[in-house]
């Protein structure tokens, strides 16, 4: 009977204290270990961040404030690399409690615009200006500015402003010289060839392309590639050129391979390698229609279906993108009080918009 109580005794003095000390020790130690992890595959491989915040999600329930922000940062950035949306809202969605942080406030120009990337990719144009503008006013630094920027010229030219999209890739180019930043460099020289598709400057879309991917093979940043590899294969569909189509192809495929889990990507190679397939081999033609139809939702950017629209259309792939296509279609969610601090309907109008760049250029002249 003694024995039995103390038993019982010891298991409920010592075991809720061991409970306790494993809990600070997964708060103090191994979340951090964890997120360190996640942040170094970040550049290269950020389907792995994914998948390791996954292994690890338990501990967020340890963490404190701090490292959770710090968390859904990560998985945030990452989501956007892999153009996962799903990913991107929940990441997004998770900041509401967490917006009086350090680490939130540090970071609110960036995740402004990873609002604005989601806007953008699920069809809300201009929202996803309003939020790329509102991070540009809460930018203090040369990089979060430029960001800011190119994330503007993608809206602008999904928006059909070509004039104004390509004003402000060429300031944001500016600026990226200046700082040496071959990483934005990169992604301006992508941002600008897509804007030489959608004007049917095709030829220059390829020269763009080519330098992005150039510069993405240096600087190792294996989703720059990847995408840089297939645009290019996008701009040489849009010429006709088969024998560039092939000589590329593969190439893209080997990147893809390096990425497994970029299910968006290979989505937008498929229809790629459909399209072509199509052209050179005939009897090929409903079989490839097929892969489009099945490929095509699972791209999962407006932007990119759109680009791909007139090509699939020539196959006689019929693609409901009416609603992709609106250029009011206005978001009702969470989001915009979740962000009030952004003045969203001043944001979203146009003429706004063009006096905050000019102020902006002349500041950046001035300098």
């Amino acid at each position: 009977m003694l024995k039995g109580l103390f038993i019982l005794f010891f298991m409920c003095v010592f075991m809720p204290m061991s409970n306790a000390h494993y809990q600070h020790g997964l708060s103090f130690e191994n979340v951090d270990l964890t997120l360190k992890e996640a942040q170094d595959h970040l550049v290269v491989l950020p389907e792995k961040s994914l998948t390791i915040l996954d292994k690890n999600s338990h501990k967020i329930t340890v963490a404190n404030d701090e490292q959770q922000a710090q968390w859904h940062f990560i998985a945030m950035l990452a989501a956007v690399s892999v153009a996962d949306l799903d990913r991107l809202h929940a990441a997004l969605i998770s900041f509401e409690p967490l917006s009086n942080t350090e680490y939130y406030q540090a970071h609110l120009d960036q995740i402004l615009s990873a609002l604005g990337i989601w806007f953008r990719r699920s069809g809300y144009l201009n929202d996803a200006k309003a939020s790329y503008l509102c991070s540009l006013e809460k930018s203090s630094t040369e990089h979060s500015k430029l960001r800011a920027l190119l994330n503007l010229g993608v809206v602008e030219r999904n928006l059909n402003h070509f004039a104004q999209a390509k004003e402000i890739n060429l300031i944001a180019l500016d600026i990226a010289t200046n700082i040496e930043s071959e990483t934005y460099i990169a992604v301006l020289q992508n941002n600008l060839g897509i804007l030489a598709i959608s004007e049917k400057r095709y030829m220059d879309a390829s020269a763009h392309f080519t330098k992005a991917l150039e510069l993405n093979e240096k600087l190792n940043r294996r989703s720059g590639e990847l995408i840089s590899s297939m645009n290019l294969l996008l701009a040489f569909l849009y010429q006709d050129n088969s024998l560039y189509f092939e000589r590329m192809v593969d190439r893209a495929q080997r990147k893809l391979l390096l990425s497994p889990d970029d299910t968006a990507r290979e989505s937008y190679l498929n229809i790629l390698k459909a399209i072509n397939s199509a052209r050179t081999i005939p009897s090929s033609l409903e079989q490839s229609r097929q892969v489009i139809l099945a490929n095509i939702e699972r791209v999962n950017d407006k932007g990119i279906q759109l680009l791909l629209t007139p090509l699939i259309n020539q196959l006689g792939v019929q693609y409901n993108i009416q609603q992709q296509q609106s250029l009011d279609t206005i978001y009702q969610g969470p989001l915009l009080e979740q962000f009030s601090m952004c003045n969203w309907q001043l944001n979203s109008d146009n003429a706004n918009m063009q006096a905050i760049i000019g102020t902006f250029a002349e500041s950046l002249f001035q300098d």
